[in-house]
């Protein structure tokens, strides 16, 4: 009788839902050095600005200190979020109380679809501001919210601004974007959204449908600043501020998930962050059917379990079958063969049978004196009989099989028996 030990319980995954990132270089690592002495970009493929130049920031391309120096954007002792590169943009709030900051957009992989929700997460700081040297800070409030707007739209996003009135040099009273804002990163209350550090941002939404493009861009437009405070003496504008973006991905979150499980008996620890590959997963809340909201648990018996994957924007329904299963190999070996090339049993090969896929795998066999004659990892490959090359020698053979079963324990399992080889 063959044995076999089994040490854990056996799980094999059948379906994974992989999210794959619509931002292309959503780390800016691809971006060649601009040339210039403040590292000023404007279209850079796949990558365009929506507007005035932005600043990129590379750990091999240094920038100009002097030249750079009245350049808020530009922070020499900030570290990119991820990698080696990010991009930092400009804001400036103006006397007649409007933002117009700078942003940088691209052409999605894929068009968005109408109906579906995606997933969006970016590293991101907000820069302390830049105060006008002709503005006495008590006048008014200087520091109103200024969220950062993560826009989407068919076509190349842009903003513009149309003209009126003569504005620290040019002229602004309204400004104009093709782009829908879908997402905002809102000011926190610790230090109104002055940090110096990176952060980290993430929120979902619902597609129109059709979106080829995403900007993320700085406060565009009207401010809450109460312009009354200012008057003929006061400076062209109030600050400049900036903001730096980094590791952008955008993915689409699944409307549904089924998978299946295979399962020794006795049992099997189910882990709910092992079914989907996206950076969302870790932020759900899941719900049983039970009401439990754990994400590992125990199940004892098979059958069809239904789970709830909550995000903020939408509830995704995951059905998990779990079959029981026996967590051996049936393998077999015949006790006799005849290596005397006649065409009937002329190799010992195993003949392996498993619900769960072979792993590590090694087939040994021994003479009566210990000594192993036959060694290979192939589960097609088997012994002709001779050793060395040279021809059979009759007699009984012992043979051991050790194995994994891929089920991501490691854990090897054994299979022992004897073999009579007889030459003629």
């Amino acid at each position: 009788m063959h044995k076999i030990i089994c040490l854990m319980l056996c799980e094999l995954l059948f379906s994974m839902i992989y999210a794959q990132n619509l931002i292309e270089d959503g780390s800016f690592e691809e971006i060649e050095c601009p040339g210039n002495p403040i590292n000023s970009i404007s279209d850079v493929a796949p990558w365009y600005v929506t507007g005035a130049d932005a600043y990129w920031l590379q750990v091999n391309c240094p920038f100009d200190p002097i030249a750079s120096g009245a350049v808020v954007a530009l922070k020499s002792n900030i570290d990119p979020y991820r990698g080696l590169a990010y991009i930092s943009l400009e804001s400036l709030l103006s006397a007649s109380g409007y933002f117009l900051s700078e942003g940088m957009g691209i052409k999605l992989t894929t068009p968005l679809k109408t109906g579906h929700y995606y997933y969006f997460e970016m590293g991101y700081i907000n820069y302390e501001d830049v105060l006008s040297t002709d503005f006495e800070g008590d006048q008014c409030d200087v520091s109103p919210p200024r969220p950062m707007n993560v826009l989407f739209a068919e076509e190349q996003i842009f903003i513009t601004s149309e003209s009126r009135q003569v504005i620290d040099g040019f002229i602004i009273t309204n400004v104009i974007t093709n782009g829908t804002i879908k997402l905002t990163v809102s000011a926190p209350a610790t230090n109104n959204f002055q940090r110096n550090e990176w952060r980290s941002f993430w929120d979902c939404f619902e597609a129109n449908g059709d979106e080829q493009h995403v900007a993320v861009t700085g406060t565009n437009g009207r401010s809450t600043t109460d312009i009354n405070c200012f008057d003929d003496d006061s400076p062209d504008f109030l600050y400049i501020s900036g903001h730096a973006i980094d590791a952008l991905q955008l993915v689409e979150i699944p409307k549904r998930i089924d998978t299946s499980l295979l399962m020794c008996p006795g049992g099997i620890e189910v882990n709910l962050l092992g079914f989907v590959e996206g950076p969302f997963v870790d932020k759900a809340i899941f719900i049983w059917e039970d009401g439990s909201t754990n994400t590992t648990r125990q199940i004892i018996d098979p059958g069809i379990y239904t789970i709830e994957m909550n995000l903020p924007c939408v509830s995704v329904p995951i059905t998990l079958n779990i079959e029981e299963v026996s967590c051996r190999a049936d393998i077999y070996l015949a006790n006799i063969f005849t290596p005397n090339n006649d065409g009937l049993h002329d190799e010992l090969v195993p003949i392996i049978s498993s619900a769960l896929p072979i792993g590590s795998y090694s087939f040994d066999i021994y003479n009566r004196w210990g000594e192993r004659v036959f060694h290979t990892r192939e589960t097609s490959e088997g012994w002709n009989g001779k050793i060395n090359g040279t021809v059979p020698v009759e007699g009984v053979y012992v043979w051991i099989i050790e194995y994994s079963l891929d089920d991501g324990s490691g854990n090897m399992l054994y299979e022992r028996g004897d073999v009579t080889l007889i030459g003629n």
